[in-house]
């Protein structure tokens, strides 16, 4: 499996690129909030692009029910080098 269905994420180093999708106001206080965390831990640019398209995909079901979520993307280990 890859890394990105690993368990034991750690949050940790490009939490910078945390990306959030809010909707609405009215809809904010009423709608369930998701935090997901996507790890990286391989210097592999299949992995990075797995883990991207996961958060997109994350951000865009999400918005479509009109509910909030934060997705952060981890890198660690060999995964930082993915961020050269």
């Amino acid at each position: 499996m890859t890394a990105i269905t690993r368990a034991g994420m750690i949050r940790s180093l490009f939490s910078a690129l945390a990306l959030g999708a809010v909707a609405g106001k009215a809809q904010a206080q009423t709608a369930k909030s998701h935090r997901v965390v996507i790890q990286v831990d391989q210097n592999d640019p299949d992995v990075m692009n797995l883990a991207h398209n996961n958060a997109k995909n994350l951000l865009e079901y999400y918005r479509d029910k009109h509910e909030d979520v934060a997705v952060e993307l981890v890198a660690y280990g060999p995964g930082l080098h993915m961020l050269r």
